[in-house]
């Protein structure tokens, strides 16, 4: 499945560390664009949802940050 994002998505893509997935990712800095393994696609959003929860949300996970905002974004761009 290749994925085309827009500039700021992708780097925050890429600014995610893939390595339980890293032989099935693949980045295309050209386009702009990430290839992974069907099979992987939901791996791919588990590691976003986890920098989601992780990076974020507020210290007591009830506001979400500017940065959880964006990765929300990006979740929802890979989801559809």
């Amino acid at each position: 499945m290749v994925i085309s994002l827009p500039d700021e998505q992708y780097k925050l893509l890429k600014s995610i560390d893939f390595s339980d997935i890293k032989e099935h990712i693949h980045f295309d800095d050209q386009n702009k664009s990430v290839e992974v393994t069907d099979s992987k696609v939901d791996e791919l959003q588990i590691i976003v949802d986890d920098e989601i929860v992780l990076k974020g949300l507020s210290d007591d996970q009830e506001e979400v940050l500017p940065l959880g905002r964006k990765l929300y974004d990006l979740y929802d761009t890979i989801y559809s």
